[in-house]
């Protein structure tokens, strides 16, 4: 079935048009051509819905869906922020209000014109429906008795929105809402609005939706009209592979111009002899964690975890996992190439760095068990795994099967915590079903759902995002579900005062003194609690063909709904120029 279904979906469409006029008394008949271009997407996963209001954190919603929708702004990895609906803002320090003025020439694909009434009511229908991926701004606005109607459309295009606490990086947090036409979407009930299968979906996207056949392929077609410019490529067409070693004979063959995330780092040395192959390293700006529940003794020690963190060998991690495709992280959720985290490195760095042998490092954290009250020896427990209070040291480590590298980081996760007594069941699981029980959970009654599990995310190069990640957050507030300080359970007393920090620091004015000596207190005081185990910062190598397209924009991609890779993100498609067909 692909051997047809590719030899049905060429990469590059030449359609030739034949028109046979009647005959001129010259007896000439005039011929015209027409050419059409077609760019072929490799991809392992595939999109789960074409509601923008369905759609949860990961790689194949938001590939999807930033072609047929598009937010305020564009909130890219390491620059500020691209204007998109949104061409200009301001803020007013008096009245904390921002003003944003919208691109006038911005129009849904059904021709209706982009208007602030649409952003209104979209930005308003998030927060109202408290929406995971719209939480830092449900954060500032408060609630509505002490911010009533804080989000406004004085005129058809311009929106002021008013906050309740200041926050350094606000239009951050505008990059994550498809703004839809609230003609459309404005009689539904929100029952009926999240469940709505949005068939013939109309945005402000260059492209539209054709067909998406699940296991199989996605087709988008460009927009003639597009307000942003008619889009150079005709027909993208997103082809699932079932592995990694489908879409490797996939890109060798030419049968698919690009692979954004190529997660088989074995056969890159295949693939850079190919003159008709280029290979890039993308910093991803992703740091792939072991999440502890803290909800389950003993995870809930900063003794424990700190065990753990020591004998996982980080160097087996990046060889067999990204096959050397990565760097020992920091013990932070941030890159070690980020010039905050290099200016305090040695406060943060992995201790097993002192080290010379992993034998060292399993002797020093198997002390560090020893000493933990109520815990066993090995040799007392059951001769291989600990007991801590009388419990077998057992645990469910869930992982997404979607991307083999985080499977074989969670194996070789086991293997190391296995030495030192603690016995890990690896659970591999689809991503979207792993997202939904850890990060997107609705209530308190799912927050003991999980045990463990490794997962990577990106984080933009503010710092904000990972202070909003980890800040502390109240006992009722509905934000707090989609917060990693929350989803692992870090309430305790240090916990709770470095979110404490996390929080304030976010009140402050980028470059202000105090807000940058918070940044680096709470950095420290993070690693040295460890609510999280970061294992392996991401280096993923990307590929694309060199015969068929040039313009390809080689960065480390930007945040729609999760992370986006340059090889998969809308501004690279846009960018493209097809080779010219030999005739």
């Amino acid at each position: 079935m692909l051997k047809k279904r590719l030899a049905r979906l060429l990469c590059i469409s030449v359609v030739v048009v034949m028109l046979v006029l009647p005959f001129m008394s010259c007896g000439d008949k005039k011929v015209e051509e027409t050419v059409t271009y077609t760019l072929k997407i490799g991809t392992v996963s595939q999109p789960t819905t074409n509601n923008p209001f369905a759609i949860g954190i990961g790689a194949s919603d938001a590939e999807h869906m930033q072609m047929l929708y598009e937010p305020l702004v564009r909130v890219m990895f390491s620059s500020d922020p691209v204007p998109l609906l949104a061409k200009s803002w301001s803020y007013d320090t008096a009245t904390m209000t921002w003003t944003l003025k919208l691109n006038p020439d911005a129009k849904f694909s059904d021709g209706s014109k982009v208007t602030a009434q649409d952003v209104e009511w979209t930005l308003e229908k998030q927060v109202e429906l408290k929406l995971g991926l719209v939480s830092n701004l449900i954060t500032v606005l408060g609630d509505a008795t002490a911010n009533p109607n804080p989000i406004n459309a004085p005129d058809s295009e311009t929106v002021t929105v008013k906050l309740k606490t200041f926050a350094a990086t606000f239009i951050r947090y505008l990059g994550n809402t498809s703004i839809v036409p609230k003609a459309i979407w404005s009689g539904m009930t929100n029952e009926a609005l999240t469940k709505y299968a949005n068939a013939d979906p109309v945005g402000s996207g260059p492209y539209k939706l054709k067909e998406r056949v699940e296991n199989s392929h996605v087709i988008y077609t460009a927009r003639p009209e597009y307000w942003g410019g008619k889009p150079p490529i005709d027909t993208i067409q997103l082809l699932w592979y079932a592995t990694n070693e489908g879409q490797l004979l996939a890109i060798k063959a030419g049968d698919i111009d690009c692979i954004s995330v190529f997660s088989l780092a074995t056969a890159v040395p295949q693939l850079l002899g190919n003159p008709d192959i280029t290979v890039f390293q993308v910093a991803s700006n992703t740091t792939v964690t072991l999440y502890p529940n803290h909800r389950f003794a003993p995870w809930n020690l900063v003794a424990f975890r700190k065990a753990a963190s020591l004998a996982i060998n980080r160097q087996d991690q990046i060889t067999y996992a990204v096959s050397g495709w990565g760097t020992v992280p920091a013990m932070i959720e941030r890159d070690p190439a980020f010039e905050d985290v290099k200016a305090i490195y040695n406060d943060v760095k992995w201790p097993g760095l002192a080290y010379t042998t992993q034998a060292a490092r399993i002797t020093e954290a198997n002390k560090m068990l020893d000493a933990i009250p109520g815990m066993t020896t090995i040799a007392g427990g059951d001769g291989t795994y600990r007991k801590y209070n009388g419990k077998l040291l057992e645990f469910k480590l869930e992982c997404a099967s979607d991307f083999a590298s985080q499977t074989i980081a969670a194996t070789e996760a086991a293997k190391n915590l296995k030495d030192i007594g603690i016995k890990m069941n690896v659970s591999p699981t689809t991503a979207s079903v792993l997202v939904g029980k850890t990060a997107r959970q609705k209530s308190d009654a799912t927050a003991s759902d999980w045990e463990t599990y490794v997962w990577g995310r990106a984080f933009t190069s503010d710092y904000d995002y990972f202070a909003n990640q980890w800040q502390s957050f109240g006992a009722t507030e509905s934000t707090r579900l989609a917060k990693r300080s929350w989803i692992v359970g870090w309430t305790d007393a240090q916990g709770v005062a470095i979110g404490d920090k996390l929080a304030q620091l976010q009140a402050l004015p980028e470059g202000d003194a105090t807000r940058n000596a918070l940044i680096a207190d709470t950095m420290k005081q993070w690693a040295a609690q460890l609510p999280a185990i970061p294992l392996y910062t991401n280096i993923i190598p990307a590929v694309h063909r060199n015969d068929k397209f040039t313009g390809w924009v080689e960065d480390n991609g930007y945040i729609y709904y999760g992370s986006i890779q340059s090889m998969g993100a809308i501004y690279n498609f846009m960018n493209l120029k097809p080779v010219p067909v030999e005739k």
